[in-house]
Parts: C-alpha cells; sequence; structure tokens
C-alpha cells in the first residue's frame, strides 16, 4: 500500500477504503492520508477512524475532516484530539463541534480553543460550555467569546468565570450580570468587576450592589459609581458607605446624592463630607 502514488491513493473508490483492514490502512502514509478526499474519509468505518496514527490523522485536508460524520469524530480516542491542527479544528462545522462528547471537548487543547470561530462556538450546548475546562474558555478569541449567548454564559461555573479575563467578562449580557448572585459577584477578582462596563453596572438589582463586600465595591471605578442609579445607592449599607472612596462618592450623581436615607448620611465619615 505504502507503494502507490497519491493519485492512484485519490482514484481509489469509497468502498474500497472501507474495505481495508487497518493494518493495510495505517500502512498509507502521510502524503497518501493528505490525498484522500471527502467521499473517501466519509466512507470509513469508526474502528478505522480510531486505529488512525497521529501523523496521519493531522496528514487530513480541512475538506476530509468536514466530510466526518458525529459517529466517525465520536470514535476520535481522547489522546487523538489533542492532535489535530489548528486549522483543521477550525475547519469543522459547527454541527460537528456541537457532536462532540464532554471527553473529547475537554481533551481539546488551549491553542485549538483558541482557533475556533463564532460560528462553532454559537453551536455549543450550555451543557457543553458549563463543562469546559476554565483555561480553554478563557482561550476563546474575543470575537468567538461575543458569539455566546446568554444561555451559555449563564451555564457557566463560578471557576470559569474567575478564569476569565476582564475583557471577557465585560461582553457579558446586563441579563448575565443581573443573574448573577452577591456571591458570584464578590468571587470575581478585583480586575474582572472593575472591568465592568457602565451598562452592567446599570443592570445590577439593588440587592446585588448590597451585597458587593468592601473590596469588591471600592473595586469599581468613578465613572462606573456615576453610573449608579438612586435605587441602587439607597441599596448601599452603612458599612459600604463608610468604606467608600471620596473620589467614588464625589462621582454619584446629584440625584443619587439626593436619595441618601438619614442613615446613610450618618455613615459618611468628615473625610467624605469635606470632599
Amino acid at each position: 500500500m505504502a507503494a502507490l502514488a497519491t493519485s492512484q491513493v485519490a482514484a481509489l473508490t469509497p468502498q474500497q477504503l472501507a474495505g481495508m483492514g487497518t493494518d493495510r490502512l495505517n500502512a498509507l502514509g502521510t502524503a497518501q492520508f493528505a490525498a484522500l478526499g471527502s467521499a473517501q474519509v466519509a466512507a470509513l468505518s469508526t474502528e478505522q477512524i480510531a486505529q488512525l496514527e497521529s501523523a496521519d490523522l493531522r496528514a487530513l485536508s480541512t475538506a476530509a475532516l468536514r466530510a466526518l460524520s458525529p459517529a466517525q469524530l465520536d470514535a476520535l480516542g481522547d489522546a487523538q484530539w489533542p492532535l489535530l491542527g489548528t486549522g483543521q479544528v477550525a475547519a469543522l462545522t459547527p454541527l460537528q463541534l456541537s457532536s462532540l462528547a464532554t471527553a473529547d471537548l475537554v481533551a481539546m487543547t488551549t491553542a485549538q480553543f483558541r482557533a475556533l470561530t463564532s460560528e462553532q462556538v454559537t453551536g455549543l450546548s450550555p451543557a457543553q460550555v458549563a463543562a469546559l475546562e476554565p483555561v480553554d474558555l478563557a482561550a476563546l478569541s474575543t470575537a468567538a467569546f461575543r458569539a455566546l449567548s446568554a444561555e451559555q454564559m449563564s451555564a457557566m461555573t463560578l471557576a470559569q468565570r474567575l478564569a476569565l479575563p476582564g475583557s471577557q467578562i465585560a461582553t457579558f449580557p446586563t441579563s448575565v450580570i443581573a443573574a448573577l448572585t452577591p456571591a458570584d459577584l464578590n468571587g470575581l477578582t478585583t480586575s474582572q468587576i472593575g472591568g465592568l462596563t457602565t451598562l452592567q453596572i446599570g443592570a445590577l438589582s439593588p440587592l446585588q450592589v448590597a451585597g458587593l463586600d468592601n473590596v469588591h465595591l471600592n473595586a469599581l471605578g468613578t465613572a462606573q459609581f456615576a453610573a449608579f442609579n438612586t435605587a441602587q445607592v439607597q441599596a448601599l449599607i452603612p458599612e459600604q458607605l463608610s468604606q467608600l472612596e471620596t473620589a467614588d462618592l464625589r462621582a454619584l450623581s446629584t440625584s443619587a446624592l439626593r436619595s441618601l436615607l438619614p442613615q446613610q448620611f450618618e455613615a459618611l465619615t468628615s473625610a467624605h463630607m469635606a470632599a
């Protein structure tokens, strides 16, 4: 088999390829595998796919890979998935990617996740998103991450959210931000919460604002405090107000300041009042 020219391999019928034993199939070289067409690869059995050598798998063209059925892709072992080139992974159709078992997705490398496109990512189910390694989810490109739906983002675990850079947290829809519990918000790093957009800040409920610990509240910048509405400001407890930085207090809108309750005013320090 190894003596066949690539043109001869390309001329084999799908039935001839499908009838080969795994030993004879693996006797083909990488150049011969690179010559296989979509119809030929689509005819391979799951047993043949599972026995492919890593170099031969990497030699398949992107068109050939796109011809693989969900059953064939499922036949690839956990050890085979990390061997695919980033170009090959990026060539998979959204349907192919969404059909992968959780174990296959977890077996993929961060470099492969970094190569995923927006169209591919949108096909993942919330359950698949929740199963991803935090470092792999954080490796998604900005465009791919922005393509995630609110349902997909809501499925993320706290460990996944903690691994995300602030730039990705800033892409969360307001519906996702509004659904976070105070514990979720306090579980974020200070740089993550400090990176929330003013639109996201405006989506926080009074309960969420009241639940912020002083470290996370003070991680917000003046532009974020300027986005607070009266209901949010009235939700601040005296302990939070007493720990506010003077610049943040000065950033509150006039209507927000006028909404402060008497007990909240009492919590302000002399430094606050002087500012």
